[in-house]
């Protein structure tokens, strides 16, 4: 079963920063983060998620530590499962500047598998 719930709470708690849906708008606070979450596939054994995440900060600097802090609670190494997920893995990203503020942004893509239902 996914646990994207028990997930977004964690990085909020990690963070102090709380996670929104799909907003990738003029954040109301700095710094901000928002995230996607959808399925890839599910061969009736193992159902792969994207889960992206994309951090808004008045710093590179400050995007990135709020990065690593991210990346080192969800990454799993090896066979550790992590949130009721089989693994939690980083596949991609990338910066850019956002055009209507000028502030920085980094997206980050996890591949999360879960045992399928």
């Amino acid at each position: 079963m996914n646990n994207f719930t028990e997930i977004l709470s964690e990085i909020s708690s990690a963070t102090g920063i709380e996670p929104v849906a799909f907003s990738s708008k003029k954040p109301q606070n700095l710094p901000s983060i928002s995230y996607t979450i959808y399925r890839q596939g599910d061969n009736a054994v193992v159902e792969r998620w994207r889960f992206q995440i994309r951090i808004t900060a008045e710093s590179s600097e400050e995007a990135i530590d709020i990065e690593e802090t991210i990346a080192d609670l969800l990454c799993s190494l090896g066979d550790e499962e992590k949130f009721g997920a089989l693994s939690i893995v980083i596949n991609g990203g990338g910066t850019l500047e956002d055009p209507a503020t000028g502030l920085p942004q980094l997206m980050t893509y996890y591949d999360i598998a879960f045992r399928s239902n």
